[in-house]
């Protein structure tokens, strides 16, 4: 056991907790019961899955429900970055101004002709 212990280069406690230690498995039931509640509600992300989980009497972590989902490609995917940009343009609303000063901004007076650029205002 010394010599392991020299090679694998880990302290004897971790050693001896390593092999004492009872890994705990995901359980069948709950990966069941997780392909279920999104069989029946296929919108639902882990966060409604974990709330339904904790309705139905079932204690689990929520990063344990998101491994589990992203481990059988469970999770939702309507959320997305280019599903979330905003665009507020809706056509041509409203009467349009006619285009009067045809790009003559000079003038002899002050404040004869004062503009602004739109094209960028959402």
């Amino acid at each position: 056991m010394a010599i392991f212990l020299k090679v694998a280069h880990i302290s004897s406690s971790n050693f001896h907790y390593a092999i004492n230690h009872v890994y705990k498995k995901t359980d069948a039931t709950i990966i069941e019961l997780i392909k279920n509640i999104i069989m029946k509600c296929k919108d639902y992300g882990y966060r409604r899955v974990v709330l339904t989980l904790h309705n139905n009497g079932i204690k689990i972590n929520h990063n344990k429900v998101q491994r589990i989902m992203q481990e059988y490609n469970l999770q939702y995917t309507a959320y997305d970055k280019q599903a979330r940009t905003y665009n507020s343009y809706k056509g041509h609303v409203g009467p349009v101004a006619k285009h009067k000063l045809k790009r003559r901004f000079i003038t002899d007076h002050p404040f004869q002709k004062i503009v602004t650029d739109v094209t960028k205002v959402r």
